[in-house]
């Protein structure tokens, strides 16, 4: 199975520190067949990929964030996020780095979808 990345990197983002978070949890608690793993504040998924990566069934953990990571999340577990859409989203995305601020500034002023 290939291994599962955070799909971008933010500022207070776990990513950096997910491994060494995760190989800390596997030490101290006991991680047979059914304890349950609780993402709180999960973000962008750092600390859940670096549990799956290590083995641990997704079934077995709960990503929790009331931030939009949230409602990401949500839609791919109840088979509703829509990659077609998403990718036609990206797309629009400004090539030149220097024209990113500026369209994510319109992007802001845009009613939620």
């Amino acid at each position: 199975m290939s291994r599962l990345v955070p799909p971008c990197a933010y500022q207070g983002g776990k990513q950096r520190l997910s491994d060494a978070i995760v190989q800390i949890i596997l030490k101290e608690l006991d991680t047979d067949g059914d304890s349950k793993f609780y993402d709180l504040c999960c973000g962008s998924g750092a600390i859940s990929m670096a549990l799956i990566n290590n083995g641990i069934n997704p079934n077995r953990i709960t990503m929790v964030d009331m931030s939009p990571w949230g409602n990401f999340y949500k839609a791919i577990g109840e088979g509703v996020f829509d990659i077609s859409k998403f990718e036609l989203m990206c797309e629009d995305i400004p090539k030149d780095p220097a024209d990113i601020k500026d369209y994510m500034k319109s992007l802001s002023k845009k009613d939620p979808l």
